[in-house]
């Protein structure tokens, strides 16, 4: 029991030194732990001086799109035909030769055209030969019809000048002169009446025979005197009525023909010249439908399109490197689609020698100058550096805070498979400003 006792006081004895041992410890380490720290700060501090005195190096980034130096655009102007429509085309990004045809059009309706055209013409020809010897016919005839229409109208005045001063007199005198021969008539039926008379009372003929005679001669006179009455009535409505009604038509009918003759002189001078203009207006409208069978004929030969230079082809035209427009021009190009006129339809891509498009923010460009050496970075070869220099800055903003810069890349490190159109950034290390 004592020695159990003796071992609980051991025990307790034990626990007490090591509770007043352990805080002296903990204090020791802490105090250790302190020295250490502040030995370590001051081994620190010299390192951190010794970093801010070396200049910082900083970084410039431009996103940029490779571009093509070497590119030739596809665009057909023709000048006379409208439809383009589509028979094939040769697939985007593919590599051609010179003179390899890269896109054929519908050659259907042109060729009807053309052969249509070439019809008409022929027509034309002939219609225009035939107006030419027309005019050449009246050419020759308008100096002789001349002469005959002012030989007309100087007969007409002939004439009438002929009629008022000999025939016109003439009536009047023959219808006087009928009117006296009359009279004349009449007289010698009296006389002879008169003479048988006298003769009758001195004969020994038989009264039957003379009364027969006499009754004769007697009706004779009444006759006579009939006729005189007409005659003097017919002559005095031929000098009042009929001969200046033949007067007045002879001086009317003149006067139509020296009228019809002075026209006839007019219209042959305008019929001249509506033949020559006549001629003037078939050979315009002949030689623009030849113009227009040329213009055709050529815009035919346009209809096969033909690599002008050996490349890639591009479907549609970049716009600062971009080719937006492969989706709409690969949908146009399909086998029954249409394409416009005057547009750029494909473009031939020489992949050699390539310079990168870059966009310059306006707080940028007092880190850039022409000259200035950097690397490019391409997008799709991130481990590749390219060295390269700017090439040229534009002097206007392309848009809104954005200027357009080149860069002249260096190619004999350039990767085979780095096409136009894809991306790349350019890097420039900058200089600290504060040690400048």
């Amino acid at each position: 029991m004592i020695r159990n006792w003796c071992l609980h006081g051991l025990t307790i004895f034990a626990v007490l030194i090591s509770a007043s041992v352990l805080p002296a410890q903990d204090e020791k380490k802490k105090e250790s732990d302190a020295a250490a720290e502040t030995k370590e700060d001051k081994s620190e501090k010299p390192k951190e001086k010794e970093e801010e005195k070396k200049p910082e190096k900083k970084e410039l980034k431009l996103s940029g799109v490779f571009v093509s130096d070497d590119v030739t655009e596809i665009i057909l102007r023709p000048e006379a035909w409208a439809s383009l429509k589509v028979k094939e085309a040769i697939a985007h990004g593919t590599q051609v030769g010179s003179e390899d045809v890269i896109l054929q059009l519908e050659t259907e309706d042109i060729d009807r055209k053309i052969e249509d055209l070439r019809r008409s013409q022929y027509a034309a020809s002939l219609s225009l030969k035939l107006a030419q010897e027309e005019l050449e016919f009246a050419d020759k005839t308008f100096p002789m019809d001349r002469k005959i229409t002012e030989r007309t109208r100087q007969h007409a005045k002939e004439d009438l000048e002929y009629y008022l001063k000999v025939t016109l007199p003439n009536s009047k005198e023959s219808a006087a002169q009928s009117l006296q021969n009359s009279k004349y008539r009449l007289e010698y039926v009296n006389e002879e009446l008169e003479q048988l008379t006298k003769m009758y009372e001195e004969d020994d003929l038989t009264e039957e025979t003379e009364e027969i005679i006499l009754l004769r001669a007697k009706r004779d006179v009444e006759e006579m005197k009939q006729f005189v009455e007409r005659s003097e009535e017919r002559t005095k409505r031929t000098l009042a009525v009929d001969i200046p009604r033949q007067k007045e038509q002879t001086e009317e009918k003149t006067q139509k023909t020296l009228l019809e003759t002075e026209k006839s002189l007019a219209s042959q001078e305008i019929n001249m010249r509506r033949k020559q203009h006549d001629l003037d207006q078939q050979q315009i409208t002949f030689d623009r439908a030849q113009e227009q069978l040329e213009e055709l004929v050529q815009d035919r030969n346009l209809l096969t399109v033909t690599a002008p230079t050996e490349g890639i082809v591009y479907y549609g035209q970049a716009s600062r490197g971009k080719w937006a427009q492969v989706a709409t021009m690969d949908k146009a190009l399909r086998p029954g689609g249409s394409v416009s006129a005057n547009q750029v339809i494909m473009s031939i891509v020489n992949p050699g020698p390539v310079s990168l498009l870059i966009d310059v923010p306006e707080d940028k460009l007092k880190d850039l100058a022409v000259g200035l050496e950097g690397h490019v970075v391409p997008t799709a070869f991130p481990d590749v550096k390219i060295f390269a220099k700017v090439s040229s800055i534009s002097l206007v903003p392309i848009s809104p805070g954005t200027f357009d810069g080149k860069v002249t890349l260096t190619l004999k490190q350039r990767p085979d498979r780095l096409m136009p159109g894809m991306t790349a950034n350019f890097v420039v290390k900058l200089k600290d400003e504060k040690k400048e």
